[in-house]
């Protein structure tokens, strides 16, 4: 139990931090957004990213893990920790949304560095960046919705014990998140 709370209190002090710091960031793109041209324009959906996976902790967080990463016994009973994330909506929304957002955050990282690297080392203008994005945007969008949907379907989402978030089970750890995240 001690572990718990600090594992809780961990994470939504940090939760808080991102929370806050991804705000800022897209509070002043939302000032003047023509300020943010390629190659800065994917730290907005770097941000943006960000800050709904802190949303979700602070959600989590003041709500409590029992009432989203549980499952309720077809007849009565006290509820139990899903052990397959499709047991609970809840569980599979924040699995969606975690998820989702965490690995296009990676992807969009990925296109802020290529987009660095391209307009600094290759001498592309922003114009040139700027007609890629819709490139950049189709890798950073579908990308983790096929991995997200993969991992539904293949009933490979489970709730942790610890932090109370649903995630990727650990048996399949090896191919919805190693992998992905080292090709990235």
């Amino acid at each position: 139990v001690e572990d718990k709370n600090f594992a809780a209190s961990w994470s939504r002090g940090w939760a808080w931090l991102c929370f806050l710091s991804t705000l800022f960031t897209m509070l002043t793109f939302c000032v003047d957004s023509s300020r943010f041209k390629y190659p800065e324009r994917p730290i907005i959906f770097l941000a943006v990213c960000n800050n709904v996976i802190a949303m979700t902790y602070i959600v989590r967080g003041s709500i409590g893990s029992e009432s989203l990463s549980c499952a309720e016994p077809p007849v009565g009973g006290e509820s139990y920790l899903a052990v397959d994330g499709l047991e609970s909506a809840s569980c599979t929304f924040l699995f969606l949304i975690l998820y989702y957002f965490s690995m296009a955050s990676s992807v969009w990282f990925v296109n802020l560095t290529l987009s660095w690297y391209l307009s600094a080392a290759k001498k592309w203008s922003t114009e040139a960046l700027g007609n890629i994005s819709s490139y950049f945007h189709v890798a950073a969008w579908t990308f983790p919705a096929v991995f997200a949907v993969g991992a539904l379907v293949l009933h490979k989402v489970s709730a942790d014990e610890l932090t109370g978030m649903c995630q990727v089970s650990d048996a399949a750890a090896i191919p919805f998140m190693v992998t992905p995240h080292t090709v990235l």
